[in-house]
């Protein structure tokens, strides 16, 4: 695989899960143009990200079958017909209906993405390759965010939709030409033992005393993030700050500034150690939910922000790389349950944070996702050193 093709696997990446966080900025408007209440105005998001979720377990066997490629091609395919689809929605049943059917679609991509990096880069690129697809995948917390709050403040909610149909057909033909496809004879030979079933594989899994704390971890990374932005905007747009459209954009875009760690989070493991620099990322991000908590001025508000987002982008990859080592010979379920429970995370954390700022504000939403934080800090406590307690390892 040359330089070409990872930066189009990469720009593809962005803008499939940049679609999760599409609706952060444009959810008030929404509700407002449909009369929705708190909880249903949490479903606007929440929708698409259990349906990608739920994809990643019902489309991993089939991405086995098929060859990475392929899904990914049909994935993006399916999201170019789709996405504008919810541009037209006049009512909440009917633009669900369509964030469900995008977030099935958008779960092809992820898993067959790593998969086809990890098998097409050689031994000495692997890593780099790898780790520039999950920078993107964390760019897209922001990216999607910038790209729905531009689009909507000068046009409206609708062509947001309608501009990620555009991106996604271009992505597709970018994908089919640039992008060698898999070798011949790459489906298993008819004399191959099957592989154990999916379920049976997280059963095992789930045995494992270590993993199952990294997916209590991977279960708040996302959650908070998701809370912690909601909670922010409906923050910046209160007394005393107000912020017009061009605010919310550079308040969002500052935050990039914290995505810069994710790229030194391998450089930062070796030298520390995977499962220091996870816990280093949880209580980077703990202590940005705690100045956000305490902050009387938007300076300090967004320096919050740029804490928390760094403090994630050291958890997200180095917590990856320590599900893919535990798991083992499992390593590919490890990392679709690991998935599964991220973005099951990211589904609850709009409509818990629309719940705590409906009762009180946004200082109990920054509060309430600390200690989500601390929980998942506390959990990292119970992993293991990695090469005695993997699937699979003898004592």
């Amino acid at each position: 695989m040359n330089n070409r093709a990872l930066a189009v696997l990469v720009w593809c990446s962005l803008a499939v899960v940049s679609n999760v966080y599409v609706t952060i900025p444009i959810a008030g408007a929404l509700a407002g143009e449909w009369e929705l209440g708190a909880s249903a105005q949490g479903w606007i998001g929440s929708s698409f990200s259990l349906a990608y979720a739920a994809g990643f377990l019902i489309f991993a066997p089939v991405a086995d079958r098929v060859g990475p490629k392929r899904m990914m091609l049909a994935g993006l395919a399916a999201l170019a017909l789709v996405a504008p689809l919810a541009g037209l929605a006049d009512s909440l049943p009917a633009f669900l209906a369509l964030r469900v059917v995008q977030g099935l679609a958008a779960s092809t991509f992820a898993p067959s993405v790593i998969t086809y990096v990890a098998a097409k880069s050689p031994e000495g690129r692997r890593a780099t390759a790898i780790g520039f697809v999950s920078f993107a995948f964390l760019l897209s917390g922001i990216a999607g965010q910038l790209y729905a709050g531009f689009l909507y403040e000068r046009l409206g909610w609708p062509p947001v939709f309608f501009g990620l149909g555009i991106a996604y057909a271009l992505s597709a033909i970018l994908l089919g030409r640039l992008v060698p496809g898999e070798s011949a004879g790459g489906a298993p030979s008819p004399g191959a033992p099957r592989p154990e079933p999916l379920l049976g594989q997280i059963g095992t899994l789930l045995a494992n005393r270590s993993l199952l704390a990294c997916y209590a971890i991977a279960a708040t990374a996302l959650l908070s993030f998701v809370g912690m932005y909601t909670a922010l905007n409906a923050d910046l747009a209160r007394p005393p700050y107000s912020l017009d459209a061009d605010g919310f954009l550079y308040v969002r875009a500052i935050g990039i500034a914290g995505m810069l760690l994710s790229p030194l989070a391998g450089v930062l493991s070796r030298k520390r150690g995977l499962v220091p620099v996870l816990r280093a990322g949880i209580a980077l991000a703990f202590a940005g939910l705690l100045v956000a908590y305490a902050a009387r001025s938007l300076p300090a508000l967004v320096a919050a922000s740029v804490v928390f987002v760094a403090g994630i982008s050291l958890l997200i990859p180095s917590l990856i790389s320590v599900v893919g080592q535990l798991a083992g010979p499992y390593r590919g379920a490890g990392i679709t349950l690991y998935s599964f429970v991220l973005f099951c995370g990211a589904a609850v954390g709009p409509p818990i944070s629309l719940g705590l700022l409906s009762s009180s504000g946004p200082g109990l939403a920054f509060a309430a996702f600390s200690l989500v934080l601390a929980f998942a800090l506390a959990a990292s406590f119970l992993i293991s050193r990695t090469s005695k307690t993997a699937v699979g390892a003898r004592s």
